[in-house]
């Protein structure tokens, strides 16, 4: 059952960098970091350490005994905490606090929380963050206060990484130099400039591209023990993986051994270019003594003018890669070049990042030049080799001077909090969220209302503060009409604005082009202030636009609808002609031009709902009022007698899944197993649960369901479409619930659609969990549907979130979702009673003429906060501010729609 949380950040350019763990060397322990590691699980006195929460890439120390001598370092690969997701996977045999970690050596096992201290926590630019509780009150207040002193959203309060900085220690893998402690990562280099995934700016003869890098590959220089020399060319991750065992995200690096002892890699060698010596079979183990990139794939996606056709040919010094943020995606084992004027600085110009001219200059490797990245590793430039030549010198590289491998980390990140105010921490008093709902907002989000005024209007603008206590956020307006007003709105009645929303590390095109630096049209996000973006351009130059002056790069992959340029009437040509118009034209305001989108259309042979959905795709609130055309109505004059549970009628006209139904005479085993069911239906039904079955085609069924008392659900009914195949019952039923596009549960999508285990849309932890013919039933679907999908707290129903369940986190986002999906709900009553199923009319008349009064009744005192109300829908004692407001402008709504089945006082 995938989730229904958005993902965040949106750093198109810096996730595409994952975190390796080369594992080539074991490193020293380092006593200083330990004594760091020591002292802060000692801040949870009083509580055992095991109940620290783990990350994945969290960096451990792990020992068994308290001497630093049986203290190695490790990085968390994997928490558990997804159990429920694979069934057949061996992490279900982990027992509770155990972790499987994985040491410098490579060597990985499975331990007990009790035998780890951790001691640092990595993060991306933009990552969503909360406090770690105790240990990070400490860190934040005063020793002396009380943990009762702090705020009451200290540990609900949420925030976004602005900022990091990282400090590293190293130690040389080739010499026996000293270690090098606390050097800030800005001095370090990657091994290699360009990254899979990564955007760069492709300049050449005058024409600038936006490019996403698609593959890399690399020319490798080996030398023999026997002397010999020779390149093996266009090198990729599947050859690498043939001819050497290290670890699988370890990239190249001059000092690693290949080994060339089967038949496919002695292929290779004898297929290899060599400018020493000869192949011969005995040569079996070789050093990389040089990796040169020789090829590039890439996507382009955006460009300075129009020009007739994109390069065909990749010039790898007319590249240069948006790497604003490389400084951060290293870890422990990582390996990295050590530039020759970092050993030349201070130990404190080490730790500030700082570099003197009078270092610099003298520098035969400056840190940010990207033609002499390669070159670092090399006597003689990589040049010599594609013309054939290999002189002296270079088979004597000093590369063993300059590679050097990361033994430890220390992380201190800037966190921008919901309230506006802005912290310093270290990494270890922060956790990720992990899961983060489609109504938590973070400051510089932009929003819009969610339902349109009465003028069928709806506003934007950039939130710049929310209480996470009262489910409110400000919101800077950018709509023309209100533009740069402070509006207060409950967070249920907003939804994310994707098309305008950017991350830092995000990279952008200018919808206008700059006149004074027109080589200013594209760049990467590097800090965000309010609606003002902060963008490094690609010859290193900052300016500032505003949120909706920009466009994101990873929106702009262009290529056709079928994906084979030969099956189309246009030109490649044409197509970069036509993306680039689009292009200029994209806005907020342009994509609501039907004009416009027609004409982008019919040249493209699209959908003109592909095309509109981005901008205009009724939300959750929005739906019912928006989009459904309510039928006219008169409240019956008389009352309307109880349905019965089970009925037989003529037949199901709008039912949804009649398309599946076939014409043929269905099997006599068939109609036997469809008249037990009846039967079955008839005689067991609960009173909350009423079903139809058709005469005409008795492969159709329809159910109503209302929900339970103490679940979000209360005095709510549901509406379910049901269809048997032709094999059932040795296949499951197929059931749609009538959403009205609203998603009131993990488990009921937008499109009607029902994850449930017994349906086989989902697999469960036991096979016996799935349908089993001669055992399971519609009933037993429809008892499922009521009592574990619409439950008292629908959002541990997302796959995993049961794991959470009693900690901090997952206890503030069920509150927040239990409140969200009342409000959800009482639209799609809304909606529900505006344009109910022809043939479960009667029901829904009889059932708000049995309960409309008390309906009423408990959302007015639901307003009150009066704690009967609360109790039966299972908020708590003090719902958010947030909610009462949002729930309050949506009662005359649902009271008006409920006016067509009862007459309301």
């Amino acid at each position: 059952m995938p989730s229904n949380s958005k993902r965040r950040p949106n750093n198109n350019n810096n996730n595409n960098n994952p975190r390796h763990h080369s594992n080539t060397q074991k490193s020293r322990p380092n006593n200083n970091n330990q004594q760091k590691s020591n002292n802060n699980n000692k801040k949870h006195k009083g509580k055992p350490v095991w109940d620290i929460e783990y990350f994945e890439e969290d960096i451990v120390q792990y020992g068994k005994k308290k001497s630093s001598l049986y203290m190695q370092y490790a990085t968390v690969t994997d928490t558990f905490d997804d159990l429920e997701l694979d069934s057949k996977d061996d992490r279900r045999h982990a027992k509770k606090n155990e972790l499987r970690i994985a040491f410098l050596s490579g060597k990985e096992i499975k331990t007990h929380k009790k035998f780890l201290t951790l001691v640092d926590r990595s993060f991306c630019h933009g990552d969503v963050v909360r406090r770690c509780g105790p240990a990070s009150v400490e860190a934040s207040h005063n020793d002396q206060q009380s943990e009762t002193d702090t705020p009451a959203n200290f540990t609900a309060m949420r925030g976004t990484i602005q900022d990091i900085e990282l400090h590293v220690d190293l130690e040389f893998l080739y010499q026996r130099k000293p270690f090098l402690k606390n050097v800030n990562s800005k001095l370090l280099r990657h091994l290699h400039l360009f990254s899979i995934g990564n955007f760069m700016m492709y300049d050449t003869r005058g024409e600038q591209w936006l490019a996403k890098i698609d593959d890399v590959l690399f020319d490798v220089v080996l030398q023999f023990l026997d002397g010999s020399v020779c390149m093996i060319k266009r090198v990729d991750e599947g050859l690498f993986h043939l001819m050497t065992t290290q670890d699988d995200s370890c990239p190249l690096f001059p000092g690693q051994v290949f080994l060339f002892d089967t038949p496919d890699t002695q292929k290779l060698l004898r297929n290899a270019r060599f400018f020493r010596g000869a192949y011969s079979p005995s040569l079996e183990k070789g050093l990389v003594i040089n990796v040169i990139p020789s090829e590039m794939d890439v996507d382009f996606v955006a460009w300075k003018e129009v020009y007739p056709h994109p390069p065909q040919d990749i010039d790898l010094d007319c590249c240069r890669p948006f790497t604003h943020f490389k400084y951060t995606n290293w870890t422990i084992a990582d390996v990295g070049i050590v530039p020759d004027c970092v050993l030349q600085l201070t130990q404190e110009q080490r730790e500030s990042g700082q570099i003197p001219d009078s270092i610099l200059e003298l520098s035969q490797d400056p840190l940010r030049s990207t033609e002499s990245h390669y070159d670092l590793l090399t006597v003689n430039p990589p040049q010599a080799l594609k013309r054939g030549e290999l002189p002296d010198e270079y088979i004597t590289t000093n590369f063993s001077l300059k590679v050097a491998r990361i033994t430890s980390t220390r992380t201190t990140v800037t966190v921008l909090w919901q309230d506006g105010t802005t912290e310093k921490v270290r990494s270890v008093d922060v956790c990720s969220l992990k899961h983060v709902d489609d109504k938590d907002f973070f400051l510089s989000d932009v929003v819009r209302t969610a339902t349109p005024d009465e003028h069928g209007k709806r506003y934007y603008g950039v939130v710049v503060r929310v209480d996470p206590i009262e489910k409110t956020a400000q919101v800077k307006m950018l709509s023309p009409e209100k533009r740069d007003t402070i509006e207060t709105y409950p967070i249920f009645d907003l939804e994310e604005y994707e098309e305008l929303t950017h991350s830092i590390g995000d990279v952008v095109t200018l919808l206008q082009r700059s006149d004074d630096n027109p080589n200013h049209w594209a760049g990467e996000i590097i800090g965000i202030e309010a609606d003002d973006l902060k963008i490094c351009y690609s010859d290193q130059e900052v300016g500032t636009k505003k949120m909706d002056d920009v466009v994101n790069a990873g929106t702009l992959v262009f290529e056709p609808i079928d994906g084979d340029d030969t099956d189309s009437d246009l030109s490649q040509g044409d197509y970069l002609e036509l993306a680039n118009e689009m292009m200029d034209m994209i806005d907020h305001e342009v994509w609501e031009n039907p004009d416009i989108v027609e004409r982008i259309d019919e040249k493209l042979e699209l959908s003109t709902t592909a095309t509109s959905s981005e901008t205009d795709v009724p939300s959750a609130v929005s739906t019912p009022a928006a989009t459904e055309q309510a039928t006219c109505f008169s409240p019956p004059t008389s009352a309307v007698p109880a349905p019965p549970r089970f009925e037989l009628i003529k037949n199901i006209p709008d039912h949804r899944l009649a398309r599946k139904s076939t014409s043929s005479q269905p099997t006599g085993k068939f109609v036997k197993t469809v008249h037990k069911e009846w039967h079955s239906l008839e005689k067991n039904l609960p009173p909350n649960i009423w079903v139809q079955a058709s005469e005409e085609d008795i492969s159709l069924m329809r159910a109503c369901i209302s929900g339970a008392a103490h679940t979000p659900y209360y005095k709510t009914i549901h509406v379910f479409d049901i269809w048997l195949p032709e094999s059932y019952p040795a296949e499951a039923p197929k059931v749609l619930a009538q959403s009205y596009g609203l998603k009131i549960n993990p488990n009921l999508y937008e499109n009607g659609e029902i994850c449930l285990s017994l349906l086989g849309t989902w697999h469960g932890k036991k096979e016996s969990e799935g349908w089993v013919e001669g055992t399971s039933s519609i009933y037993q679907v429809l008892v499922s549907i009521s009592g574990l999908v619409l439950n008292n707290s629908p959002y541990y129903n997302e796959a995993g979130y049961e794991l959470s369940r009693g900690t901090e986190e997952a206890d503030e986002n069920s509150r927040q979702f239990n409140e969200n999906v009342v409000l959800t709900t009482l639209s799609h009553q809304t909606a529900l009673f505006n344009k109910p199923p022809k043939t479960v009319l009667h029901i829904v008349q009889n059932f708000l003429q049995e309960n409309a009064k008390t309906i009423v009744q408990h959302l007015d005192e639901l307003v009150e906060t009066k704690e009967q109300a609360l109790r039966l829908r299972n908020l708590t004692l003090q719902p958010s501010q947030g909610f009462l407001t949002s729930i309050k402008n949506r009662i005359p709504i649902y009271k008006k729609s409920m006016s067509n089945h009862v007459q309301m006082k």
